[in-house]
């Protein structure tokens, strides 16, 4: 069934718009979400111009975190183990860094979901869960000395290829790569991996739903200002009621390791969650060893490489989401419809 939806996904991408609507506006609204979601998958699909751009983007991307979340010897004022001060300064460096990687796609340290309020469909509500996918695929890999050993050398690897790079260009990379910050990621990441639900409690509505005011949410995760990052990431003036807390228990453990963890592994671990969310959509050397790591992962060959389009599907689904469900629905409704034209005139 998942390879018959990714294949029919991709006829639809790649197929032309059709519309079948009498409603003129409504037709034209559904274009252009249309061919905004078939733009982002072609993009994905030019692999010379990815190939050319090699690193670039991902690094101008990484140099945009830096500047929400300046290393502290940049900034004296932000000092290790400062995180909750700053919540009473009005300077949100973290607030504003998880907000900025939200609008990108990126997942740190929380998924944030909007959805159909379990209780009351007719009301969309803010989600707020554990990492579905903390780094590795499941918290039991963390249990593995041995792969999360080869995992940590490969982060090393990885983002000192990276650092080489960029001080190629003219601008560089401020942060610094070393085997103590690379062990200082992998516990941090470990430890949230640990503290979230277990697979059966995070797909259990009775577990996972957990309604919370922002205020509650805010005094579960001092370390970020929820007033800042709703207000960041919601249309102007829109303060919700409530928020579902998927794992209070996740939210506590979170706020206890981002109050042990330095400043710098903080945004160290920014970084490399950021480099694990683009590994497929940027073609250069310094991410093959993640690449690597991952087909093996995944029992494949270390050097293989999946067909392009299954990439660009997942890519869009990822940074899509709900919008490419919906306009996939409509445009698949009317795939049947004009293959039953077809067979009709055909008789």
């Amino acid at each position: 069934m998942y390879e018959h939806s990714q294949r029919t996904l991709r006829h639809l991408l790649e197929a032309p718009y059709s519309d079948a609507t009498t409603v003129a506006k409504q037709a034209s609204a559904d274009q252009a979400i249309f061919l905004k979601i078939q733009s982002a998958y072609d993009a994905c699909m030019d692999e010379d111009t990815i190939q050319k751009a090699g690193s670039k983007p991902l690094l101008d991307v990484l140099r945009k975190i830096e500047e929400y979340y300046p290393p502290s010897s940049a900034s004296p004022k932000l000092a290790n183990q400062q995180q909750k001060s700053l919540l009473n300064s009005g300077d949100h460096p973290l607030t504003d860094t998880i907000a900025y990687l939200v609008k990108i796609g990126v997942s740190a340290f929380v998924d944030f979901g909007i959805d159909a309020d379990e209780k009351n469909p007719d009301d969309v509500v803010l989600m707020l869960s554990a990492l579905s996918r903390p780094g590795l695929p499941s918290k039991e890999y963390y249990k593995d000395s041995a792969l999360v050993q080869k995992y940590a050398e490969t982060i090393g690897q990885v983002l000192e290829a990276l650092l080489r790079e960029a001080q190629l260009s003219e601008h560089g990379l401020l942060f610094e790569c070393s085997e103590e910050l690379v062990e200082a990621i992998v516990r941090l990441e470990t430890n949230l991996a640990l503290a979230s639900p277990d697979e059966e409690d995070a797909e259990d509505v009775t577990k996972y739903y957990n309604p919370r005011s922002p205020a509650e949410v805010q005094a579960l995760l001092p370390q970020l200002s929820m007033p800042d990052l709703l207000s960041n990431l919601a249309p102007s003036g829109y303060m919700p009621e409530k928020v579902i807390v998927g794992s209070p228990s996740y939210l506590y453990a979170l706020a206890v390791n981002l109050e042990q963890a330095s400043y710098e592994t903080i945004r160290a671990y920014m970084v490399w969650k950021t480099v694990q969310a683009y590994v497929d959509q940027v073609e250069d050397d310094a991410l093959k060893p993640l690449k690597r790591f991952n087909n093996e992962l995944r029992g494949k060959d270390p050097d293989a490489s999946e067909e392009r389009w299954r990439t660009c599907v997942r890519a869009v689904d990822r940074s899509l989401g709900k919008i490419k469900h919906w306009c996939t629905a409509t445009q698949f409704t009317l795939l049947k419809s004009n293959r039953m034209d077809l067979k009709s005139t055909l008789r």
